[in-house]
């Protein structure tokens, strides 16, 4: 099994905004270093795809795109719940 470190374990802790004591840091490096073992045996397994089911291919919706009409703006502001000088107002996401 690859040893995942507790350093590597840290740093990606670290980039993912998470905070892990070291009792986290062991188990966290235990599951990494068997999720890898499991990749490594994918990849030895020399899996070829599956062939697509009759059913997935014959309820894509192959029509083609073609240009339509918009929705008329008065429309579609009529629809939002907030409006302001033409636009629809949404609450503020970034602080």
């Amino acid at each position: 099994m690859k040893e995942i470190t507790h350093a590597e374990v840290r740093r990606i802790a670290h980039l993912a905004r998470l905070r892990l004591d070291e009792s986290q840091v062991a188990e966290v490096s235990a599951q990494l270093a068997r999720i890898l073992e499991a990749f490594s045996a994918l990849q030895a397994a020399d899996l070829k795809p599956a062939a697509p089911s009759p059913d997935t291919t014959t309820a894509v919706d192959r029509r083609p795109d073609t240009v339509g009409a918009s929705l008329p703006r008065d429309r579609a502001l009529a629809a939002a719940p907030d409006v302001e000088d033409g636009h629809i107002r949404i609450p503020r996401v970034l602080g």
